[in-house]
């Protein structure tokens, strides 16, 4: 498995939620190095700050496709809170067992998740909101 880097087609021409994305995929990079480390505190703390970020870029992006209509909102809202779900799952699963070190399962899972959300959702409403200014 290898870490994730910037290419121009993960651009959603939205300075602001392409910096975010940039940011995503930092914090990605990041839970790969801990787990080539094998620390468990490190794979938590990087979890932990995946699920902050989480929070405010998916907060940025919906107070976006919102003032703008998006009429496909509910479902990239649910999008949304499955992943969120998914990465506090796997937070407590490391939390409660302590010494368990992140696997490389759900860091292809959330590899995955963050391309595929990227290049095919965002792109969704990047495309409505360019055809809406």
């Amino acid at each position: 498995m290898s870490t994730i880097q910037w290419q121009d087609s993960y651009s959603v021409n939205k300075p602001e939620i392409d910096k975010q994305h940039q940011e995503w995929i930092a914090i990605y990079n990041r839970k790969h190095s801990v787990l080539l480390s094998g620390t468990p505190e490190a794979g938590n703390k990087v979890l932990k700050e995946m699920m902050d970020y989480t929070y405010y870029h998916f907060h940025q992006e919906e107070d976006l496709m919102r003032s703008f209509d998006f009429p496909g909102i509910v479902q990239h809202r649910r999008l949304h809170k499955d992943f969120d779900n998914l990465v506090y799952q796997q937070y407590r699963k490391v939390n409660e067992r302590r010494g368990l070190v992140l696997n490389p399962e759900i860091l292809a899972i959330i590899k995955e998740w963050l391309l595929n959300h990227i290049l095919v959702e965002d792109i969704k409403y990047a495309d409505y909101v360019k055809g809406a200014e």
